[in-house]
């Protein structure tokens, strides 16, 4: 549905991989769970939560994102 609406693939991929329950992950990992470049799954991450549907968090062990509530309320709207 989102692709349809013009929503960039990788956007996509990221929103439904925190769509699926909570989760907290850094860049590497999630990159690789994705099977994506890092630099790419970086900009998303970073488009996301600039609009309000990621929050970034840092901890001992680096940055790590995790979904808000508004991403949370999306997901109850519509089928990600």
């Amino acid at each position: 549905m989102l692709e349809e609406l013009g929503v960039p693939r990788a956007r996509v991929k990221v929103l439904r991989f925190f769509a699926g329950g909570e989760i907290e992950v850094g860049v590497r990992e999630l990159a690789r769970a994705l099977k994506m470049n890092a630099g790419n799954v970086q900009r998303e991450l970073a488009k996301l939560t600039s609009l309000g549907y990621l929050v970034k968090k840092s901890q001992s062990g680096g940055v790590v994102y995790s979904k808000s509530k508004r991403l949370d309320d999306l997901c109850k709207m519509v089928a990600i």
